[in-house]
């Protein structure tokens, strides 16, 4: 053999063992069965619960030994109880609908508004983010009892999010409660979605309300304008809320055909990310080339999206073909979430996910939701569904 050949054999060689340790690494993702996820997410519910004040707050962030660390954000208070109210709902748990109560009456009690509307408010500023995921907490705290008492609520904080609605279907990401000025230079990547995700489902309770005219104009923005006002470095962004939103108005066939072609890549951008952790995972070599592993709050809103994407994907016959695998890669993350959940230390800490000896509440917020979601579309597939 020449030496030029003999180069290029070597480099050949190198290359696919560059391949093999990174991009095509094995992966360790077999799926746990739908009781065992759901065991999962109901131990982060609990981690949730014991780590709950009397004022209805959770630990923000929190040491491996159980000490709280400090801090607080509205955001994640609304996205935790969100997450409760599902797990209280999937898992037929009257104690967990009694701690979402007590987090959703702080929220009552941070309450702020003028003209038509109100919504979530701290220290005067009301959040776009916090506002929506109220509104999705009220609507999973609806689906349990049906009860409309707090309809007149829902439909207020629905209003807020169209006030704050631009002309191009983007969102202000907030609002000086005592001008009622909005923030015209912020911006945010994800609170578009949250408030998709918030008037598609409110659309579908009030439909005459005109509030699926705004999801509508959200997701034609997030489809075709978000990732280049935020300046996404490698679009489409993993946007977990989106997929919710999307899904949601997939269930009534809402969804335009630029929008549906647009959820057809984010689906591809969850395989990769998912598929990446669980390679990670697959040994110490593994581990050194992919880097450090990502928390749970990162890994539990790409199975959230995935699975979100999927139950889009089995009712939506433009994204046929799509269902199995999406629903398998979701699957692949619930699995790297059950194999990484804390299962020792203080009862505190029980059910947390920690990185660097950390753990923050949106960690289970996100593998709560995740998890649920991955263990019914599982469900579903061995129903024949």
């Amino acid at each position: 053999m020449s030496r030029p050949l003999r180069y290029l054999l070597v480099a050949y060689l190198i290359a696919l063992a560059l391949a093999r340790v990174t991009i095509a690494a094995p992966e360790r993702c077999d799926a746990p069965s739908p009781d065992r996820i759901r065991e999962a997410a109901a131990d982060a519910a609990q981690w949730a619960a014991a780590n709950q004040g009397g004022d209805g707050t959770f630990v923000y962030e929190q040491d491996r030994d159980g000490r709280s660390l400090g801090g607080y954000n509205e955001v994640r208070h609304a996205g935790v109880t969100t997450a409760l109210y599902q797990a209280a709902a999937a898992l037929d748990d009257g104690a967990l609908l009694d701690h979402g109560d007590r987090a959703l009456d702080w929220m009552r009690a941070h309450l702020g508004g003028r003209d038509d509307w109100q919504t979530l408010t701290v220290s005067g500023w009301a959040s776009l983010g916090a506002g929506a995921l109220m509104l999705t907490a009220l609507e999973e705290r609806r689906e349990i009892d049906g009860s409309d008492q707090r309809d007149g609520l829902m439909r207020s904080i629905g209003r807020f999010l169209v006030a704050m609605q631009r002309d191009d279907g983007g969102f202000h990401v907030g609002a000086d409660v005592a001008t009622g000025d909005p923030d015209t230079d912020g911006t945010s990547p994800y609170y578009p979605g949250e408030a998709l995700w918030a008037l598609a489902r409110l659309d579908a309770l009030f439909p005459d309300d005109g509030f699926g005219d705004a999801a509508r104009r959200a997701a034609h923005f997030i489809a075709g304008k978000r990732d280049d006002v935020e300046d996404v470095r490698f679009p489409p962004l993993n946007d977990h809320w989106a997929s919710y939103g999307f899904a949601e108005m997939g269930k009534r066939e809402r969804l335009d055909d630029d929008v549906v072609e647009y959820a057809r890549p984010v689906s591809f951008r969850f395989d990769l990310l998912i598929r990446s952790e669980a390679q990670r995972d697959a040994g110490a070599l593994y581990a050194l080339t992919h880097g450090p592993a990502r928390r749970a709050a990162a890994l539990g809103t790409w199975v959230e999206g995935q699975a979100a994407l999927g139950r889009l994907a089995g009712e939506d016959d433009r994204l046929s073909g799509l269902e199995e695998e999406i629903t398998d890669r979701a699957a692949c993350g619930a699995a790297v979430l059950v194999d990484r959940q804390n299962d020792d230390g203080p009862t505190s800490t029980h059910g947390a996910w920690f990185v660097g000896g950390v753990t923050r509440m949106d960690d289970q917020q996100h593998a709560i939701s995740g998890l649920l979601a991955v263990a019914d579309l599982l469900e579903a597939r061995g129903n024949g569904r």
